[in-house]
């Protein structure tokens, strides 16, 4: 399978870099990766990416919308600019700050392929009744309407998603017009609206991939909550979720979860079968893990 990641490295540093570039030299990713900036000079990270064999592509930050929406439009952009629909089977957009791989990150779509599906969705494991976060974020941006449509629905992550170029094109696009129709376009907003997006637009040829599938473990979800703050909430409540423990059946997240939670082992962050996810995001969000995942990749050495 011909592939290629697609990810943000905009205002981030050679430090900040190291745990993505570092985990995708040591799984020995041989596709391609273009990483977005909106930083036009050539600086210390520019050369530390470029060094390592990832494309850095500059791009102007148009202001109309949150940066972390505009770089869907900017992805789409590439996609038609280098006619990777003739040359790429599969892209994968990940975050780039909080991302680690742990094995060949398409591997596991490779071998679970939908002749159907065109888009896979990195699912989170709970819905959005019970994760406040996403549904106060839901409710603010797109009304009650929305909320109440797919409360019930898994929450699904901007961070990482996968598809084939042409219709990926697309969504990456959606993603950016849609965030129009928001209550708030320059808001953090973008995983509601490419949630609401794949539901209402893309609906026959997208498939969510279970958390407990080793393929992407989104640890803000699936460790934050119920190892740091197991009643529920990860910051202040939102009006959302003042109301929610009204209806709420559940004494702890962890209660609600669609999966059991993940494992660390070995240095590894795995399912409840013990695999070990390829994808891990959010790996910064639990600090003990952190700090594991770090030292296996040589970047800090672990405490005694």
């Amino acid at each position: 399978m011909r592939t290629a990641i697609f990810t943000c490295a905009s205002g981030y540093t050679v430090e900040d870099a190291r745990p993505f570039v570092e985990s995708l030299k040591k799984i020995g990713y041989t596709g391609k990766v273009y990483a977005v900036t909106y930083k036009r000079e050539i600086d210390e990270l520019y050369n530390y990416l470029t060094q390592n064999g990832i494309m850095v592509i500059m791009r102007d930050y148009h202001g109309s919308v949150n940066l972390a929406t505009q770089r869907f439009y900017d992805y789409s952009e590439i996609i038609h600019m280098l006619k990777l629909d003739k040359t790429v089977d599969m892209i994968l957009s990940v975050d780039f700050r909080d991302v680690v791989f742990q094995a060949d990150p398409f591997a596991y779509l490779e071998s679970n392929l939908d002749e159907n599906t065109q888009i896979y969705c990195s699912g989170e494991g709970i819905t959005y009744r019970h994760e406040d976060w996403n549904g106060d974020t839901l409710e603010a941006m797109y009304g009650t309407k929305y909320l109440m449509k797919y409360i019930d629905e898994e929450t699904i992550c901007s961070g990482v998603f996968a598809g084939k170029p042409a219709k990926l094109a697309l969504l990456f696009r959606a993603i950016h017009d849609s965030s129009f129709f928001s209550n708030d376009p320059m808001a953090f907003m973008d995983q509601v609206t490419y949630a609401i997006v794949i539901r209402e637009a893309f609906e026959n040829v997208h498939k969510i991939v279970s958390a407990h599938a080793p393929w992407t473990a989104n640890l803000g979800t699936l460790a934050a909550i119920p190892f740091n703050m197991p009643m529920w909430s990860t910051g202040p409540k939102g009006e959302y979720a003042k109301q929610a423990d009204r209806f709420r059946k559940h004494k702890k997240y962890e209660d609600a979860m669609l999966v059991p939670v993940p494992q660390m082992i070995d240095g590894k962050v795995c399912n409840s079968n013990g695999e070990p996810y390829a994808i891990v995001h959010q790996y910064n969000r639990y600090t003990p893990w952190q700090n594991e995942i770090l030292a296996g990749l040589g970047l800090v050495e672990m405490a005694e």
